[in-house]
């Protein structure tokens, strides 16, 4: 700020870089009886003149950056929401088998949300490759959800095939996650092994459970033998052996009806209604 001042016109010349030239007089009303004082009154009113002009410039940067802000995070928010819209749309659209490195627009945009979540749950996945993936939007009462079903199984024989469903909102947030295992042995080993799979359920017709993750044996099979599985939820791992000599364990025709773990969505959580889930074998 540049001050100019007349001391005999009595006039003060205040220049802001980049405003126009600003003329101050003293207020009318009786002279000053000398110069000494004359000199003095005119500076008080020309400080308050520079301090004036000050505080009203501090005002217009506070307004005008208050009315910057707001446009500008809703602009943000805006891009953030299409962003996710793009991610979730990508996710449903475009399922993927054998890709182990996740390069497809489906794990990308998997990757998407699940960078946007605390808990980054791709990592979750990463100690053995999931390479198939595919998702769907269901309804719940009034609530949408959209469910991502991963597969993938570990790189040698014997090993683990296994089943991953993440429940999301639409807005992405991560609400709930669960998984099922079984021995690569049943799925992989021959070329007409049994298949793994997560079914959606007819409402009509299964009013508990809107999911059912299945084994289906090769042709002249059956859900038994010296065999397992386990479902991992809440961070506790259960074990359900297929052995039917034990009478202790579930019937092969249940397994093969109901499936190997039978899921409902209730409150914005997956909850197991078959088989139950008692003493689990682990924490992890």
């Amino acid at each position: 700020m540049i001050c100019d001042w007349n001391i005999e016109t009595g006039v003060a010349r205040i220049q802001d870089r980049g405003s126009r030239t600003r003329l101050c007089r003293p207020v009318r009303g009786d002279k000053p009886q000398n110069a000494e004082e004359s000199n003095q009154a005119v500076r008080s009113k020309l400080l308050l003149a520079g301090s004036l002009l000050v505080l009203a410039t501090t005002i217009g940067i506070v307004v005008r950056s208050s009315l910057v802000k707001k446009p500008l995070e809703s602009i943000v928010g805006n891009l953030q929401s299409i962003e996710d819209e793009q991610a979730e749309t990508f996710l449903l659209e475009a399922p993927v088998a054998d890709d182990p490195e996740h390069k497809s627009r489906f794990f990308t945009s998997l990757a998407t949300l699940a960078a946007k979540n605390p808990n980054n749950f791709m990592y979750e996945t990463n100690h053995w490759p999931m390479d198939e993936g595919y998702a769907f939007k269901i309804r719940i009462a009034d609530n949408f959800y959209v469910v991502a079903v991963l597969r993938g199984d570990t790189n040698f024989i014997p090993g683990i095939d296994a089943q991953r469903l993440i429940l999301f909102e639409p807005n992405g947030h991560v609400l709930d996650k669960l998984s099922c295992e079984i021995s690569n042995r049943l799925t992989r080993w021959y070329a007409d092994s049994g298949q793994f799979r997560t079914d959606v359920l007819d409402g009509a017709k299964n009013s508990d459970a809107q999911l059912a993750i299945r084994y289906i044996p090769e042709k002249g099979g059956s859900v038994s033998g010296n065999w397992s599985h386990k479902i991992i939820y809440q961070g506790k791992t259960y074990s359900f052996y297929w052995d039917q000599g034990d009478p202790n364990n579930i019937r092969s025709p249940e397994w093969e009806s109901k499936g190997l773990c039978r899921v409902a969505i209730r409150a914005g959580k997956f909850l197991v209604v078959f088989p139950e889930l008692t003493k689990p074998q682990s924490n992890d």
